[in-house]
C-alpha cells in the first residue's frame, strides 16, 4: 500500500512540475494550407478588426510587390508555405516578416521585411521575432500559408502586389488576410471586388508552429 501512494505522490509531482506551454502541431503545415474567399467576407472580417482595434499596432498596411515575393520563392526548392510572423525591431517598431518553411537541410538566410519590402537576413529577423513573441506571450506569433496559395498568387501575370491585412473573424478569432492586387484590371476600371483575390483559412501559431515560422 504504501509502494502505491509513493508512486501516486510522485506522478502528481512530476505533472506539477511541468511548465504550461502552448501544444505544438506540426501536421497542420503543409502545401494545401489556405484558401481564396470571397472578397466580401474579407471585408466584413477587416472591418471586424477596424471597429475593434482602432489605432493598433498592427493597423498598419504591409505590401510586397510581386518582384520581392518573387527574388524569395526562386531561392527555394521544394517549400512547404511560409509563415507571415509578427515582430517587433530594435526600435521598438513592429513589423510582418515572411519565413519560408523548407526542408532542415535547405533552410536559406533570407526573410522577407513585409514592412519595408524588401529582403531581410534571417538572424536579424528571427531576433526581432522572439522578441514579440517574449513580449505578447499570450498572442498569435504567426499564420501560416502553404505553398499552393503563394504559387496560385504568383501564377497570375496581372499579379502586381500582396497586402497582408489583420482581420477579426465571425468568432472573434484573429486573422491574418492575403489580398493579392491585379495591376491591368485595376487599370481597366473594374470594381475592387474583381481587381483583388483575398485568401484565408491559415494555420495560426499556436498551435501550428515550427523552428523555421521565427
Amino acid at each position: 500500500m504504501k509502494r502505491i501512494s509513493f508512486y501516486f505522490t510522485f506522478i502528481l509531482a512530476s505533472i506539477s512540475c511541468r511548465e504550461p506551454q502552448h501544444q505544438i502541431e506540426t501536421d497542420g503545415l503543409t502545401e494545401l494550407v489556405g484558401s481564396k474567399i470571397p472578397y466580401e467576407l474579407g471585408e466584413r472580417w477587416r472591418h471586424n478588426y477596424l471597429r475593434s482595434n482602432s489605432g493598433s499596432r498592427t493597423q498598419a498596411i504591409c505590401s510586397i510587390t510581386r518582384e520581392t515575393l518573387v527574388s524569395l520563392t526562386n531561392r527555394l526548392t521544394n517549400y512547404k508555405g511560409m509563415h507571415f510572423t509578427h515582430a517587433v525591431d530594435d526600435g521598438g517598431a513592429f513589423r510582418i516578416i515572411i519565413f519560408p518553411e523548407e526542408g532542415p537541410a535547405t533552410t536559406i538566410e533570407l526573410a522577407v521585411d513585409a514592412s519595408q519590402n524588401s529582403l531581410i537576413d534571417r538572424s536579424v529577423a528571427s531576433r526581432w521575432a522572439v522578441r514579440f513573441a517574449n513580449s505578447f506571450p499570450q498572442e498569435v506569433r504567426s499564420h501560416f500559408f502553404g505553398s499552393a496559395v503563394i504559387e496560385s498568387i504568383l501564377a497570375k501575370e496581372s499579379f502586381e502586389r500582396l497586402e497582408i491585412l489583420p482581420a477579426v473573424g465571425d468568432n472573434e478569432e484573429p486573422l491574418l488576410l492575403l489580398y493579392a492586387w491585379n495591376t491591368h484590371i485595376v487599370n481597366n476600371g473594374r470594381s475592387a471586388s474583381e481587381s483583388v483575390d483575398v485568401y484565408d483559412r491559415a494555420n495560426p501559431c499556436p498551435p501550428y508552429c515550427s523552428d523555421q515560422s521565427e
